[in-house]
């Protein structure tokens, strides 16, 4: 958890000292009675766009914490890092991305991944943006339970990207991620991994947004190796967001 805080204390560094579009936002939840619950979600994009170069990077960290016998225990603890830059070429880009994760759920120590490839843009607007890319991708996943056995695979990436930009904001992202090879003899549907988000922002004041966004992950591989792992996380969260 210290890496994800230090990057964070980067992000500000960098929102100090470049003219970049920011944004943070921060969701929580309580519950008590026959569950006694502390949610806490963090979320920012820090992102640039010249016309020509686009990048941005995308933490994401949720927490969360039930009572079990007079204590609390954690229950959830999730950090998902993901990273762009594309340069735009018309209608197509040639992109570049890397993705680091930790999950206390999936019992996923570390999974960290790479790739190159090519965008296209199918529909552009003044409100709509409709964006298709796929990305050879290299992965290497590192597993809690498996006395830190490893895991490497080469992957298909495809990128789906709908935008919507009017008085509310719509984004969704999904990613398909198929095999193609991998390090240990392994079928192609236990290693195969899918991850949608869903984000719609209503804005209520000049820079401040309420939110409401849904997660769904599908990740056969850590469900593969321990059965005790479900293959399908998703969560439907509420968050206030900051623009600067």
């Amino acid at each position: 958890m210290r890496w994800f805080f230090l990057l964070i204390g980067c992000f500000f560094s960098i929102s100090m000292h470049a003219q970049i579009s920011k944004s943070f936002s921060l969701g929580s939840s309580l519950n008590f009675g026959n569950l006694d619950a502390i949610n806490i979600n963090f979320q920012s994009t820090i992102a640039d766009d010249t016309g020509r170069w686009n990048w941005n990077v995308a933490p994401y960290f949720q927490y969360t914490m039930v009572r079990q016998n007079q204590a609390y225990a954690t229950l959830e603890r999730e950090t998902f890092i993901t990273s762009t830059m594309s340069r735009q070429y018309g209608k197509w880009k040639l992109i570049g991305f890397a993705d680091m994760e930790n999950s206390f759920l999936r019992k996923v120590l570390y999974r960290g991944a790479f790739g190159i490839g090519l965008g296209y843009t199918l529909v552009q607007n003044k409100n709509w943006r409709f964006t298709i890319s796929e990305v050879l991708m290299p992965e290497f996943l590192m597993l809690e339970n498996q006395n830190l056995d490893s895991y490497f695979s080469l992957r298909m990436s495809t990128r789906l990207k709908l935008k919507y930009s009017h008085k509310i904001s719509f984004e969704s992202i999904t990613f398909l991620q198929p095999p193609i090879w991998t390090s240990r003899h392994i079928s192609f549907l236990d290693n195969f991994n899918i991850r949608t988000i869903n984000t719609l922002d209503v804005p209520v004041a000049k820079r401040l947004s309420l939110g409401v966004q849904f997660l769904l992950q599908i990740s056969t591989l850590p469900a593969y190796i321990d059965p005790t792992v479900n293959v399908t996380d998703g969560g439907l969260s509420l968050f206030l967001k900051v623009t600067l």
